[in-house]
């Protein structure tokens, strides 16, 4: 591991000008190489994992949040507990598109390190990514729905408020 710290600090450095540093380089340069391949799957994983954790909260909160409007049993509100419902499933979606990524991420990551096999590491790595952008374009959608959900939950209160107050 030294010798790979070195072999970049020499390569950095411009160093490479004496034959012990020459033959440094040489015996470094695959192996920065082949840290590389599999460095960048695995640096990507605490990102996704934050981004499930909010999503597995999202999740959970929602949860509590239907069983309260079906708690109340209001007329009203059924088609407030259709919408969040589906929103419910379009998070589920996200969190399993999330879990697919972090698989791909690790699984192109650990065969960068055994195998090396750079082009199926490379489609590992696609697959993970586009696994990961569903899952962005998920969530964006949810919190747009969610916004226009909620205005329609607080326009029907505030209407049936102002017409029990009127009576």
């Amino acid at each position: 591991m030294l010798l790979l710290f070195y072999g970049y600090v020499f390569q950095q450095a411009g160093l490479l000008f004496n034959p012990i540093f020459s033959i440094i380089y040489s015996f470094t340069t695959p192996l920065i190489e082949k840290t590389m391949e599999w460095y960048m799957p695995i640096t990507i994983l605490p990102g996704v994992s934050i981004l499930l954790i909010s999503t597995a909260n999202l999740i959970i909160s929602l949860n509590v949040e239907i069983n309260h409007l079906l708690d109340d049993k209001q007329d009203q509100m059924g088609q407030t507990i259709i919408l969040k419902l589906a929103q419910l499933k379009r998070l589920s979606l996200a969190m399993v598109s999330l879990y697919v990524g972090i698989f791909f991420f690790l699984v192109s990551g650990l065969l960068a390190v055994v195998a090396g096999y750079a082009i199926f590491v490379n489609t590992l790595l696609g697959i993970a990514l586009l696994a990961v952008s569903m899952a962005l374009v998920m969530l964006i959608r949810y919190a747009i729905k969610a916004v226009s959900i909620r205005q329609r939950q607080f326009q029907k209160r505030f209407h049936t408020k102002t017409t029990d107050n009127s009576l």
